[in-house]
């Protein structure tokens, strides 16, 4: 593995969207490790240090909040960020909540993800060593939500 690369886990109980997101991490310049669930995710994190987690909300088990609520205490200098096909400002708000770095509403234009990833881990890296990010923009995260949904009906 290359040191100046950066390194990314995919948590996502859907075997296809593990697959697409861990390619174009790895076009961004990431290593990728993947995990089918929360559980798998606990299991990994503490093997190897990740710059980023991209955990899907909803899975069985469980849940990427779950995950989320466990492991951000216990890995604060990692970029968490949320990937669900909810859109619902309830569910970002408590992502964000208990630590999320971002919240992306999947399918998503892969442009919008590097640069909302490039965001959330500037973020991170202007927190400091072990400060959880307090203030994200829920309602910045929500209008970028909607605008997201209203191109995917324009574009449907």
């Amino acid at each position: 593995m290359n040191a100046l690369r950066k390194t990314a886990l995919v948590v996502d109980d859907e075997d296809a969207v593990q697959e697409v997101v861990s390619r174009q991490l790895q076009t961004f310049g990431y290593d990728c490790s993947k995990a089918s669930s929360g559980k798998a995710a606990q299991d990994l994190l503490p093997l190897q240090h990740y710059d980023l987690v991209m955990v899907d909300v909803r899975m069985k088990g469980m849940s990427g909040l779950d995950l989320l609520k466990k492991s951000r205490a216990k890995y604060p200098d990692v970029c968490f960020v949320m990937l669900s096909a909810l859109n619902d400002v309830a569910t970002v708000a408590e992502a964000v909540k208990f630590g999320a770095d971002d919240y992306i509403v999947k399918p998503c234009a892969m442009d919008y993800l590097q640069s909302r990833l490039e965001i959330a881990l500037e973020r991170r890296q202007q927190a400091g060593p072990g400060q959880i990010i307090r203030k994200v923009d829920t309602q910045a995260i929500a209008d970028d939500l909607a605008e997201q949904r209203a191109a995917l009906f324009k574009n449907a």
